[in-house]
C-alpha cells in the first residue's frame, strides 16, 4: 500500500474518519496502532511479526534501563538491543553481501568454497524503523528521555504509518510526547497538511516518475550513453530522487499534520546548499542527525583534533553509504560524500577570510549563487555514483563523459522533457528559497494560486505515467 494509490486513499479516509470520532488518547493510539500494523501487514504479515517482535524486545529493554542503577548492567542491556536490532538488519540486508565478498576473497587466495547465498527478501522499511528503535534505546540509556510506560504508545511511536516505511526518522524527544498527549487539529493543520500531501504527490507522480524514464534510459545502458546523455542522466536522477524521496516525506508530514502530529521536515531546499556540510543539513535531515549524534560525535567529532575529525567524517559517511544498500557503489558514494566533507574542512583551514560562505550568512547574492553553482554539479556527480548499478558502470559512465559532444543536439528532446517536468518544481523552490516560507503558495494572489492548483491537477491527471513506480527509498 503506497501513498499514491487508490487503495491508500480509501484506507486513509476510513482511518481518519474513525480517528477523529474517537475520544481520548488511549483509544486513538490503540486504533492508530492497529491501523499502522494493517498498513505494514498489507505488504507482508510475516514481516509484520518481525516488526512487532523487535518492538516487544526494545520495550522491555527500555523498562529495564530505567529500573537498573548498575551502569555495567545498563550497558549490557543497551548492547543487547544493539545486537538484536543490528543483527536482524544485518541478516536481512547484508548477509549475502558479506558472504559473497568473503567467498571472493577466499577464492583469490586459492581457497575453494561453496556458495552460501540465501534467497532473502528485504523487509520494507527495516532500515528506518531499526534506526528509530535504536536511537530510542540509546536516548533512554543516556537518560535523555523517559521510556514510554505503555507498549501501545511505544509501538505507535515506532510504527506510526505515515512515517513507518521511509521516515522521517523521528527521535523520541520529539514524537513520543505527541503520542502520549491529546492532539488538537486546527484549521491550519488541515489546510497546510493537505497542501503538503498534494505537493508531495505532484513531486512523486509527475516529476519523479516521468523523469525516471529518462534516467533509466541512461543508467540502464551505460555503455551506450554519450557525454551529453550522461550529464542529463545524472541531473535527471538527482532531481528524480529528490522529488521521489522529498515527495514521500512531504506526504508523510502532511498526513501527520491532518491528524494532529508534527513530524519533522526531512528536506530543506538541498539544491540551494552552498557547501557539502550545508547539503547534509538540508538533505535527509533525520538520517543526517542520527549519523551525527550516534556516530560522528561519539567518535570525537571536532573535539579531539583535526585528524580525528576528518577520520570521523569519513567513517560516518562510509557507514551512511552502506546503510543505503549492500553494494559497493553505495560504499563508493559514501566515500565520495566523505571526501567532499574532508575537502571542505581542508579548504576552510587555508581559505582567506570571506572566501567561504556560511549557510546562514547574508550578503552578496552573487557569491551565494556561485557557491550553489559549484555545489549542484558535485551533488549530481555523487548521485551518478549512487544510481549506477555497479562500480564498473560508474567507471563506464565517467569514461563516456568526453564522448559525443559533437552531436549534443541529439539530446535536446530529453532536455526538453526534463524542463517540462521540473519548471513548476524549480519555480516553487526559488520562491520558497527567497521567501524562506515553505507555504509560500498561500501568500500569492488567489488567481495565481488557482492556476498553480490547476496545473498540478492537469499534470497528475493527464501528464503522469500510466505505470506507477514504487518509492525509491522503499528498497533501503
Amino acid at each position: 500500500m503506497v501513498f499514491d494509490s487508490y487503495v491508500f486513499a480509501v484506507f486513509f479516509a476510513v482511518v481518519y474518519l474513525v480517528y477523529i470520532c474517537l475520544k481520548g488518547v488511549r483509544s486513538q493510539n490503540l486504533f492508530l496502532l492497529v491501523a499502522s500494523y494493517f498498513f505494514y501487514g498489507f505488504w507482508s504479515w510475516k514481516f509484520l511479526a518481525l516488526l512487532v517482535a523487535t518492538q516487544i524486545v526494545d520495550f522491555h529493554i527500555s523498562k529495564g534501563l530505567v529500573r537498573l542503577d548498575d551502569q555495567s548492567k545498563r550497558k549490557r542491556l543497551m548492547w543487547l538491543s544493539v545486537i538484536v536490532n543490528m543483527g536482524t538488519l544485518g541478516f536481512f540486508k547484508y548477509f549475502n553481501f558479506f558472504t559473497d565478498n568473503l567467498q571472493e576473497v577466499m577464492r583469490a587466495f586459492g581457497v575453494e568454497v561453496s556458495d552460501v547465498t540465501l534467497n532473502i527478501v528485504l523487509p520494507v522499511g527495516i532500515s528506518f524503523y531499526t534506526i528509530q528503535e535504536l536511537t530510542y534505546i540509546i536516548d533512554v540509556y543516556k537518560r535523555r528521555v523517559r521510556p514510554a510506560g505503555r507498549f501501545v504508545d511505544f509501538a505507535l511511536f515506532v510504527s506510526y504509518f505515515p512515517q513507518l516505511v521511509a521516515g522521517p526518522i523521528e527521535r523520541a524527544e520529539r514524537l513520543l510526547p505527541q503520542v502520549q498527549s491529546p492532539r488538537q487539529i486546527h484549521w491550519d493543520d488541515l489546510v497546510e497538511g493537505t497542501w503538503l500531501f498534494c505537493w508531495g504527490l505532484f513531486k512523486k507522480v509527475f516529476v519523479a516518475d516521468r523523469i525516471a524514464m529518462l534516467s533509466d534510459s541512461v543508467f540502464g545502458a551505460p555503455e551506450a550513453a554519450s557525454g551529453p546523455m550522461v550529464v542529463l542522466g545524472a541531473v535527471a536522477f538527482t532531481v528524480q530522487i529528490y522529488a521521489d524521496f522529498s515527495g514521500y516525506s512531504d506526504m508523510a508530514v502532511g498526513l501527520g499534520r491532518m491528524m494532529g502530529f508534527r513530524l519533522m521536515y526531512n528536506f530543506n531546499l538541498p539544491f540551494f546548499a552552498v557547501s557539502p556540510s550545508d547539503f547534509w543539513r538540508r538533505w535527509h535531515i533525520s538520517l543526517s542527525q542520527c549519523l551525527r549524534d550516534n556516530l560522528y560525535i561519539p567518535m570525537g567529532g571536532n573535539r579531539k583534533g583535526f585528524s580525528r575529525e576528518l577520520s570521523a567524517l569519513m567513517i560516518t559517511m562510509l557507514i551512511g553509504g552502506l546503510w543505503h544498500g549492500a553494494q559497493w557503489h553505495f560504499v563508493l558514494w559514501g566515500a565520495y560524500c566523505g571526501g567532499l566533507l574532508v575537502l571542505e574542512r581542508l579548504i576552510r583551514m587555508g581559505a582567506p577570510h570571506g572566501m567561504i560562505i556560511e549557510p546562514r550568512e547574508t550578503g552578496s547574492i552573487v557569491k551565494r549563487l556561485a557557491h550553489i553553482a559549484v555545489m549542484f554539479p558535485l551533488t549530481a556527480l555523487g548521485f551518478l555514483i549512487f544510481r549506477a548499478e555497479t562500480v564498473g558502470d560508474v567507471g563506464e559512465l565517467l569514461g563516456n563523459l568526453a564522448t559525443g559532444w559533437e552531436s549534443a543536439r541529439a539530446a535536446l528532446p530529453q532536455l526538453k522533457e526534463l524542463l517540462i517536468c521540473t519548471w513548476l518544481l524549480g519555480g516553487y523552490q526559488i520562491a520558497h528559497y527567497f521567501s524562506e516560507n515553505r507555504f509560500v503558495v498561500f501568500k500569492v494572489p488567489v488567481p495565481l494560486r488557482a492556476i498553480i492548483y490547476l496545473i498540478m491537477y492537469l499534470s497528475l491527471t493527464l501528464g503522469a505515467p500510466h505505470d506507477a513506480r514504487t518509492f525509491i527509498y522503499f528498497q533501503f
